[in-house]
């Protein structure tokens, strides 16, 4: 006797790129989309990035069943342990796993959980909105390494890769945190550095020049 074998890609599609979530509202939300032909279960988790434990983002509904085509509302919610005056980096994944389905008991399905992973940027009460973060980006030179600053309130985005005097360098993260810096090991005193700055909402902008 053969036993039928369906195979499923399951994902969740959010809306958009990326969660804004404003500290004065104390709630930010996003609708997510079930793209697949079958009911699957939408979890939601939230993931810290650096130091940002100190900061907590509750979602609701954290686990949800959703019908194919059909779309949920996830809201987030802020809890903190004490306050911040800078920007705050996570990110949210959305993850697809199949629902149980009565009528497919006698059917052998292989499935595939495809996950959707966007930034969530928290924004503290009162920091004006910047654009163009990059720019407050410094760099120095300590006779071994590079040491890329970012001494303001907002987070840097990025392709992760930096141009050395023309020659590409990969690093680790695509980000740097406020008033954190980032080390590349390096020879010789650089005469020219640049970056991909990444824009809010995930797009590669114009190669910028960080100055000394």
């Amino acid at each position: 006797m053969s036993i039928p074998c369906s195979v499923y890609a399951l994902g969740m599609q959010p809306e958009t790129t990326v969660l804004i979530f404003n500290e004065e509202k104390n709630e930010a939300s996003i609708s997510v989309k079930n793209t697949n032909s079958v009911p699957s279960l939408l979890q939601t988790k939230i993931v810290d990035i650096g130091e940002a434990e100190n900061v907590l983002v509750l979602s609701s509904p954290s686990i949800v069943k959703i019908e194919p085509g059909e779309s949920q509302i996830v809201r987030f919610f802020l809890k903190k342990n004490s306050d911040f005056d800078t920007q705050i980096l996570k990110r949210v994944r959305f993850l697809g796993v199949p629902a149980k389905q009565e009528s497919n008991k006698e059917n052998s399905s292989l499935t595939f959980t495809v996950g959707q992973s966007i930034p969530l940027l928290i924004n503290p009460v009162g920091l004006k909105v910047d654009r163009e973060p990059w720019k407050h980006l410094t760099y120095s030179f300590d006779g071994r390494n590079i040491i890329i600053s970012n001494p303001s309130k907002y987070i840097v985005r990025m392709y992760p890769e930096v141009k050395v005097n023309g020659k590409k360098i990969k690093v680790e993260q695509s980000y740097i945190t406020p008033r954190t810096k980032l080390t590349i090991k390096y020879e010789r005193p650089p005469s020219e550095i640049t970056i991909v700055p990444v824009g809010l909402y995930g797009e590669l902008r114009d190669e910028y020049q960080i100055k000394n």
